[in-house]
Protein backbone atom coordinates (compact mmCIF):
# COMPACT_ATOMS: atom_id res chain seq x y z
CA UNK A 1 0.00 0.00 0.00
CA UNK A 2 2.59 2.57 1.19
CA UNK A 3 4.65 1.57 -2.54
CA UNK A 4 1.77 2.33 -4.36
CA UNK A 5 0.79 5.66 -2.92
CA UNK A 6 5.00 6.81 -3.35
CA UNK A 7 5.01 5.69 -6.97
CA UNK A 8 1.39 8.11 -7.60
CA UNK A 9 2.78 10.51 -5.71
CA UNK A 10 6.07 10.73 -7.61
CA UNK A 11 4.04 9.77 -10.90
CA UNK A 12 1.33 12.95 -9.94
CA UNK A 13 4.92 15.17 -9.57
CA UNK A 14 6.40 14.15 -12.77
CA UNK A 15 2.95 15.00 -14.68
CA UNK A 16 3.45 18.20 -13.30
CA UNK A 17 6.59 18.76 -14.32
CA UNK A 18 6.41 17.47 -17.70
CA UNK A 19 2.94 18.65 -18.50
CA UNK A 20 3.73 22.45 -16.96
CA UNK A 21 0.42 22.44 -14.92
CA UNK A 22 -0.83 22.13 -11.32
CA UNK A 23 -3.84 20.57 -9.61
CA UNK A 24 -5.08 23.21 -7.97
CA UNK A 25 -8.00 23.12 -4.94
CA UNK A 26 -11.53 24.80 -6.81
CA UNK A 27 -12.93 25.44 -3.15
CA UNK A 28 -15.04 22.44 -3.45
CA UNK A 29 -12.50 20.12 -1.72
CA UNK A 30 -11.89 18.83 -5.52
CA UNK A 31 -8.73 19.46 -7.40
CA UNK A 32 -9.01 21.23 -11.05
CA UNK A 33 -6.34 21.08 -13.46
CA UNK A 34 -4.67 25.26 -13.61
CA UNK A 35 -1.67 27.25 -13.90
CA UNK A 36 0.11 29.66 -10.83
CA UNK A 37 -1.28 32.40 -13.51
CA UNK A 38 -4.75 31.90 -12.87
CA UNK A 39 -4.32 31.53 -8.85
CA UNK A 40 -3.53 35.17 -7.89
CA UNK A 41 -2.82 34.01 -4.42
CA UNK A 42 0.51 31.74 -6.07
CA UNK A 43 0.83 33.76 -9.47
CA UNK A 44 3.38 36.48 -10.98
CA UNK A 45 1.16 38.98 -9.32
CA UNK A 46 1.83 37.45 -6.11
CA UNK A 47 5.40 37.49 -6.83
CA UNK A 48 5.42 40.82 -8.47
CA UNK A 49 3.45 41.94 -5.10
CA UNK A 50 5.82 40.38 -2.58
CA UNK A 51 9.04 42.03 -4.53
CA UNK A 52 7.24 45.51 -4.13
CA UNK A 53 6.47 44.68 -0.62
CA UNK A 54 10.15 43.95 0.02
CA UNK A 55 11.71 46.80 -1.96
CA UNK A 56 9.48 49.05 0.00
CA UNK A 57 10.33 47.61 3.03
CA UNK A 58 14.14 48.35 2.13
CA UNK A 59 13.35 51.48 1.44
CA UNK A 60 11.89 52.39 4.94
CA UNK A 61 13.65 50.07 7.04
CA UNK A 62 17.22 50.58 6.76
CA UNK A 63 18.98 51.50 9.83
CA UNK A 64 22.87 51.93 10.13
CA UNK A 65 25.03 50.56 12.74
CA UNK A 66 26.13 52.95 15.81
CA UNK A 67 29.43 54.42 14.79
CA UNK A 68 30.52 54.29 18.19
CA UNK A 69 30.89 49.96 17.18
CA UNK A 70 33.88 48.84 15.67
CA UNK A 71 32.87 46.70 12.32
CA UNK A 72 35.62 44.25 10.44
CA UNK A 73 36.08 42.16 7.65
CA UNK A 74 36.19 38.60 7.98
CA UNK A 75 40.07 38.32 7.76
CA UNK A 76 40.05 40.89 9.74
CA UNK A 77 37.76 39.74 12.22
CA UNK A 78 39.77 36.43 12.81
CA UNK A 79 43.54 38.25 12.89
CA UNK A 80 42.44 40.79 15.63
CA UNK A 81 40.48 37.78 17.51
CA UNK A 82 43.75 35.50 17.61
CA UNK A 83 45.79 39.18 18.47
CA UNK A 84 43.93 40.14 20.97
CA UNK A 85 42.02 36.88 22.84
CA UNK A 86 38.69 38.37 21.37
CA UNK A 87 35.47 36.18 20.07
CA UNK A 88 34.27 36.59 16.51
CA UNK A 89 30.41 38.07 16.11
CA UNK A 90 28.68 37.23 12.94
CA UNK A 91 25.78 39.51 12.49
CA UNK A 92 23.64 38.74 9.86
CA UNK A 93 21.29 41.31 8.88
CA UNK A 94 19.11 42.69 6.24
CA UNK A 95 17.93 46.07 5.40
CA UNK A 96 14.11 45.10 5.09
CA UNK A 97 14.12 43.74 8.28
CA UNK A 98 12.13 45.44 10.76
CA UNK A 99 13.31 43.50 13.73
CA UNK A 100 16.94 44.13 12.56
CA UNK A 101 16.39 47.84 12.63
CA UNK A 102 14.76 47.76 15.56
CA UNK A 103 18.17 46.26 17.33
CA UNK A 104 20.46 48.48 15.07
CA UNK A 105 18.21 51.86 16.40
CA UNK A 106 17.63 50.60 19.78
CA UNK A 107 20.10 47.25 21.60
CA UNK A 108 23.48 48.32 19.72
CA UNK A 109 23.69 51.76 20.79
CA UNK A 110 23.16 50.88 24.40
CA UNK A 111 26.61 52.14 25.85
CA UNK A 112 27.30 48.79 27.99
CA UNK A 113 26.60 46.49 25.13
CA UNK A 114 29.01 48.67 22.86
CA UNK A 115 31.56 48.27 25.91
CA UNK A 116 31.31 44.84 26.16
CA UNK A 117 31.35 44.45 22.32
CA UNK A 118 34.35 46.07 21.41
CA UNK A 119 36.40 44.92 24.51
CA UNK A 120 35.65 41.56 23.95
CA UNK A 121 34.18 40.71 19.67
CA UNK A 122 35.43 41.41 16.38
CA UNK A 123 32.11 41.98 14.78
CA UNK A 124 31.26 41.06 11.31
CA UNK A 125 28.22 42.49 10.21
CA UNK A 126 26.80 40.22 7.07
CA UNK A 127 24.25 41.62 4.90
CA UNK A 128 21.69 38.71 3.90
CA UNK A 129 21.25 40.22 0.75
CA UNK A 130 24.73 40.92 -0.33
CA UNK A 131 26.86 38.77 1.00
CA UNK A 132 29.83 38.40 -1.66
CA UNK A 133 31.74 36.07 1.00
CA UNK A 134 28.86 33.78 0.97
CA UNK A 135 28.22 33.32 4.81
CA UNK A 136 24.62 32.56 4.57
CA UNK A 137 25.56 30.43 2.51
CA UNK A 138 28.63 28.72 4.64
CA UNK A 139 26.54 29.17 7.81
CA UNK A 140 22.97 28.31 6.75
CA UNK A 141 21.67 31.05 7.99
CA UNK A 142 17.69 31.11 7.03
CA UNK A 143 16.45 34.23 8.87
CA UNK A 144 17.53 37.61 10.32
CA UNK A 145 18.91 39.02 12.50
CA UNK A 146 21.01 36.11 13.30
CA UNK A 147 24.13 36.23 15.31
CA UNK A 148 26.93 33.27 15.38
CA UNK A 149 29.62 33.35 18.09
CA UNK A 150 33.20 31.94 17.56
CA UNK A 151 36.11 32.04 19.25
CA UNK A 152 39.74 33.32 17.87
CA UNK A 153 40.81 29.68 16.51
CA UNK A 154 37.78 29.34 15.08
CA UNK A 155 35.34 26.92 17.45
CA UNK A 156 32.02 27.87 18.14
CA UNK A 157 30.90 29.70 21.38
CA UNK A 158 27.00 29.64 20.37
CA UNK A 159 24.57 31.48 17.99
CA UNK A 160 21.74 33.43 18.80
CA UNK A 161 18.69 33.61 16.24
CA UNK A 162 16.49 36.86 16.45
CA UNK A 163 16.07 39.97 17.60
CA UNK A 164 16.90 40.14 21.77
CA UNK A 165 16.08 43.51 23.97
CA UNK A 166 19.41 44.90 25.66
CA UNK A 167 19.68 43.09 28.67
CA UNK A 168 19.39 39.73 27.50
CA UNK A 169 21.80 40.67 24.52
CA UNK A 170 24.12 41.71 27.13
CA UNK A 171 23.71 38.84 29.07
CA UNK A 172 24.49 36.65 25.64
CA UNK A 173 27.73 38.72 25.43
CA UNK A 174 29.30 38.35 29.09
CA UNK A 175 27.91 34.43 28.61
CA UNK A 176 30.01 34.38 25.65
CA UNK A 177 33.04 36.61 26.39
CA UNK A 178 33.37 34.92 30.07
CA UNK A 179 33.50 31.87 28.39
CA UNK A 180 31.09 30.02 30.32
CA UNK A 181 29.16 28.82 27.33
CA UNK A 182 31.68 25.92 27.34
CA UNK A 183 30.62 24.19 31.41
CA UNK A 184 27.23 26.23 31.89
CA UNK A 185 23.92 26.31 30.13
CA UNK A 186 22.68 29.69 29.21
CA UNK A 187 19.87 29.72 31.75
CA UNK A 188 22.02 28.81 34.64
CA UNK A 189 24.67 31.41 33.64
CA UNK A 190 21.58 33.74 33.63
CA UNK A 191 20.29 33.14 36.78
CA UNK A 192 24.18 33.09 38.30
CA UNK A 193 24.02 37.18 37.24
Amino acid sequence: MKKSIILATAALCALILVAGFTLLPDGGGNFAQGSPESVPAFGPDAARNASARIQEAKATTTVPLPEALSLFSVEEAFDAAKAEGKYVVFYFWASWCHNCADFNQEVLPNPAILEELNKSFTLVPVDYDNDPDQLVRVFRVRAVPYFIFIDGAGEPATVLPGAVDAPIFLTVLKYVSSGSYKDMEFDEFATSL
